[in-house]
């Protein structure tokens, strides 16, 4: 992983519990959660996966006007 990223998730992973099927279950969920950040990094390096933002609104809706999004 990224070092950054690193330092963001050693924090959730110290917390661990004492319940050995929680523990089994963080384990689980913990390397899923690698897996998705690696998978995102390589992506995301390569071009191969963007990032977009979309607004959904009702025609004529004057609180969001393109002005708005601009700012």
């Amino acid at each position: 992983l990224a070092p950054e990223l690193e330092l963001e998730l050693e924090p959730l992973a110290a917390a661990g519990t004492a319940s050995s099927v929680t523990t089994a279950y963080n384990d689980v969920f913990r390397r899923k959660w690698e897996y998705y950040f690696a998978y995102c990094e390589g992506a995301f390096a390569t071009r191969t996966l963007g990032c977009s933002m979309l607004v959904f609104t009702r025609t004529y809706n004057e609180d969001l006007s393109d002005k708005a999004l601009l700012a």
